[in-house]
């Protein structure tokens, strides 16, 4: 998931630190989470709100069947 250039012309230096420190995040959830099928512990996706109100594909959650 890209950020829209045009979007990122108008922020402000810690606008874009921030949106990129999300996308970051989103990433790594991405990466974790991807062909899970068991979670060891508790299951927290948080802080994924993105300053042009783009929607986060969580379709990699999809394969988790137990959170233990």
């Amino acid at each position: 998931m890209q950020p829209d250039p045009e979007l990122l012309e108008t922020m402000s230096e810690e606008d874009a630190i921030a949106f990129a420190k999300i996308m970051v995040r989103y990433n790594r959830y991405r990466d974790m989470y991807t062909n899970c099928a068991v979670v060891d512990g508790n299951l927290e996706i948080v802080f994924l709100t993105s300053p042009d109100n783009r929607t986060f594909s969580l379709d990699f959650l999809q394969n988790i069947r137990e959170v233990t």
